[in-house]
């Protein structure tokens, strides 16, 4: 049975082009749908094509991975060199005066929040799941946290963009 080749062609082509939506250059997308059609061929030659694409998404998958954790950080990217930076002191300047005015909209847009929205968020942040927070403040349902801590969120999201607009 297994896929002849104009059908491993078509699948190199959705692969790669798979791989290039997940952030990968056209150069190593192409490498990664490559490996993963040669893993499809030689493991599972008998399959058609019905059963061969969810397994070569899969396979492409586990070859994006892998090639991230091989290619080191800022492959593929245009890097300034030090000397050709131009670097500010973070003491001075127009940055601090900036980076002030964001810090202080975010504790404002905070302390807006009523407790409970606070509490939810900072439960949130500590790791604990949507069980947990619903046993600690009391919710019925997991649910009800979720839609809570979204709501909390919007608050502030609203608050912090008008206080950083002014």
């Amino acid at each position: 049975m297994g896929l002849d080749s104009r059908q491993y062609q078509r699948l190199t082509e959705r692969l790669t082009g798979f791989a290039i939506s997940r952030g990968l250059v056209r150069q190593d997308a192409e490498d990664c749908a490559q490996e993963a059609v040669l893993v499809l061929a030689d493991k599972y030659p008998d399959k058609d094509e019905v059963e061969a694409v969810p397994l070569a998404f899969g396979i492409i998958r586990r070859k994006i991975s892998e090639h991230r954790r091989r290619t080191p950080q800022g492959h593929g990217v245009l890097v300034t060199p030090i000397d050709d930076m131009q670097i500010e002191d973070p003491k001075t300047g127009p940055a601090l005066s900036q980076r002030r005015d964001i810090q202080e909209a975010f504790y404002a847009a905070l302390s807006e929040l009523d407790s409970k929205c606070r509490r939810l968020l900072l439960l949130q942040l500590e790791g604990y799941s949507g069980d947990e927070i619903a046993v600690r403040l009391g919710f019925k349902t997991r649910n009800g946290v979720y839609i809570a801590i979204t709501r909390c969120k919007k608050r502030f999201k609203t608050s912090y963009e008008a206080l950083l607009a002014e």
